[in-house]
């Protein structure tokens, strides 16, 4: 039982006792309290019926998995790496396991320590939502290891495999690629690229009714100025603050296109 076990009373009698539930919970009432506090990002408490499910039985696989990733949201790396280990050598054919164990790793910067699990995830036959989350995984591990070449071209395989998917956990890992991939070209100077693919990445958030930020518009400012096309750059820098125009006014080294910019302004 992990540090969290020792509350697991106070936590059933909250949510059975109401009910007048005075037996013993059972492991599925467990269960369905856990994953409802899953669901609704109150990670302490799917813990504390987790543990609970584990003491009962070490072998569950679900309640071991979903405690890592409670425990990893909650800032506890050491038990979430723990329950991602544990989790693996219950399943070794489960591919969830190690794509969360290897963004733990390379998050926190022990990118060496994801290469087992990016190498084997490369391996798994997966399913395309984890296919396309496990591309950009071996991108981002790629990139983190300075081989933007190799990162690109991950990316790039997972543009191609989540392309025009419905399924919205696929097409958030599409989108990702998608981001990931314009950065890439834009640390090599392949601007055309990037402002390409930034684009995409833009279009694909507007079709699922996202937002579209001021950094974006930033950042495809940067990228139609680096192009050429400084009409379409003016039309992004026109909808971020001044303070963002005058930090790519030092990135591009032209004070004076920003300063006609905001000339043109004040004059209307």
């Amino acid at each position: 039982m992990t540090k969290y076990g020792a509350a697991l009373a106070v936590v059933v009698a909250a949510a059975l006792g109401a009910s007048g539930c005075r037996s013993t919970p059972t492991t599925e009432q467990l269960r369905t309290h856990a994953d409802e506090a899953f669901a609704r990002g109150e990670y302490e408490r799917a813990v504390k019926f987790d543990d609970e499910i584990i003491r009962r039985d070490p072998s569950d696989y679900g309640a071991t998995l979903q405690r890592g990733v409670a425990s990893d949201r909650l800032g506890d790396q050491a038990q979430a790496a723990a329950d991602y280990g544990r989790a693996v050598e219950l399943k070794p054919d489960q591919g969830l396991p190690r794509l969360y164990r290897a963004n733990l790793y390379i998050k926190s910067g022990q990118v060496e320590s994801a290469s087992a699990d990016v190498t084997a995830l490369l391996s798994t036959d997966l399913p395309k939502h984890e296919r396309v989350a496990a591309l950009v995984i071996a991108g981002t591990h790629a990139r983190k290891r300075g081989d933007l070449t190799t990162a690109i071209r991950y990316y790039r395989q997972g543009i191609e495999t989540g392309r025009g998917e419905p399924d919205p956990f696929t097409a958030r890992h599409y989108r990702d690629a998608l981001y990931n991939a314009a950065e890439c070209h834009y640390l090599l100077g392949t601007f055309e690229d990037a402002k390409r693919l930034y684009s995409q990445y833009v279009a694909e958030k507007e079709a699922v009714e996202e937002p579209v930020t001021e950094g974006d518009h930033y950042n495809l400012g940067v990228l139609n100025y680096l192009v050429g096309d400084f009409k379409r750059a003016k039309a992004h820098f026109a909808r971020v603050s001044s303070d963002r125009r005058k930090q790519a006014a030092e990135l591009l080294n032209d004070q004076p296109f920003f300063a006609a910019m905001d000339a043109a302004s004040r004059a209307r």
